[in-house]
Formats: C-alpha cells, sequence, structure tokens
C-alpha cells in the first residue's frame, strides 16, 4: 500500500491487483507514480500509476526496478540479474526499453533523472571503496520528442 496527499483529492491509497502491496519509487510533476508491485501470480514487477488510469504493469525485463520518472515520463531503473546490475531506460509513451551504457566488470545502477534527461548513478565493485559517479546524458531522438 502507498498512500498518496493530493490537495485536490485528499489521501490516495494506492493498491495492487487483489489488494498486493504497490511501492512507489518516485513521482513526477503530473502526477505519475512508478513503482513495484506483485502481479497475480506473485511475482515482482514494474508499475506505474496515475489517477486516471490505475496501476498498469511496465513492458520491461522481469527484473527491472525502477528509480526515478522525469517530467516527460521517462523511467529510468537497473535490472538486477546475475551478476551484474544494468541501467535502464523505459519510456512508455515511445514504446521503448533501452539498454543504458554501463562500465565492464562493475555494478552500475541509475538513482535519478532531471528534466534535461540527465541521469546520475554510479558503478562499484564487490568494493564500496572502488566506486565512480556516472552522468548519462540522453540524446536519443524518439525520446526528445516530447
Amino acid at each position: 500500500m502507498w498512500l498518496r496527499l493530493s490537495p485536490e483529492f485528499g489521501i490516495i491509497d494506492i493498491v495492487g491487483e487483489g489488494g498486493r502491496a504497490f511501492f512507489a519509487c518516485a513521482i513526477n510533476d503530473s502526477g505519475l507514480v512508478i513503482g513495484e508491485g506483485d502481479d497475480s501470480s506473485g511475482k515482482r514487477r514494474a508499475f506505474s500509476w496515475t489517477r486516471e488510469g490505475g496501476l498498469k504493469q511496465l513492458v520491461v525485463a522481469d527484473d527491472f526496478h525502477p528509480t526515478d520518472i522525469d517530467v516527460h515520463g521517462t523511467i529510468i531503473g537497473n535490472v538486477h540479474s546475475r551478476p551484474w546490475n544494468r541501467p535502464y531506460l523505459c519510456s512508455p509513451s515511445a514504446g521503448e526499453f533501452l539498454a543504458l551504457p554501463f562500465v565492464e566488470d562493475h555494478q552500475t545502477s541509475v538513482k535519478a533523472i532531471n528534466r534535461n534527461r540527465v541521469i546520475v548513478g554510479g558503478a562499484t565493485t564487490g568494493s564500496w571503496k572502488h566506486s565512480h559517479a556516472l552522468i548519462w546524458r540522453l540524446n536519443c531522438p524518439s525520446l526528445l520528442s516530447d
């Protein structure tokens, strides 16, 4: 369950199918919420939510975990598969799910995206002492046409 407070509608209880829990990750200026919840088979999946449309499962890899969403509706997140984490971008309006560049032999992940579609994240190895802060600047014509 996740509660969203809005001046117009008060608190909105966001729950998944059959009352399953929904865990919100981020919300953009238009009220589009992204997060994770269990599907009808009990597998954790990425979802989006709007007041008008409710919860919708994102068309992404099964092990995609969203982390942020920008004002254009572009979603970033990470695919956790052994042995590496890899960063991805999802644009539901463009129907795209794209792998972002990563650092070889490192756990590479994205954290946040701003309105200019600049993404921050990092890459680490087994030791927290070996880490790199990273910035991605999107230059995808189909994504930038919003």
